[in-house]
């Protein structure tokens, strides 16, 4: 009886193990296609400002993973609902997807441009078991 016991413990936590892993997995590369998103949009904007920097910054605060990633560009008074790329139907995913992503995970997500200078800041909340 004991041994039927703790066997059925040990199989309800590795089964709660999985679904932690599965879950962890997905936001993973959630986190991944963020980060990539971000980094894709610095990088092309970077390329149009002679000697341009990315400063990207990831720290974790508490649980909480913390992205931030800032370029230079040329632009000013940004529309980042839209893009500015001249192929319109095959650009322009790349925030909305990192908005969604970040609205899945219970995350907070802003951008803006002052000074030159745009600033893309995403907060993943209790992302560490």
């Amino acid at each position: 009886m004991l041994l039927s016991m703790h066997n059925e413990m040990l199989l309800k936590s590795l089964e709660e193990n999985r679904k932690s892993y599965e879950v962890w997995k997905s936001e993973i590369h959630a986190i991944a296609s963020v980060l990539g998103n971000l980094l894709d949009n610095a990088i092309t904007a970077g390329a149009e400002v002679s000697g341009s920097n990315i400063e990207v910054n990831i720290y974790m605060v508490n649980n909480n993973l913390c992205i931030k990633i800032c370029n230079q560009t040329v632009s000013e008074h940004i529309d980042f609902t839209q893009t500015s790329a001249p192929d319109r139907l095959r650009h322009g995913i790349g925030l909305r997807s990192v908005r969604n992503s970040v609205q899945k995970m219970d995350g907070e997500f802003s951008i803006g441009e002052r000074d030159g200078v745009v600033t893309a800041f995403v907060t993943l909340y209790n992302v560490c078991p």
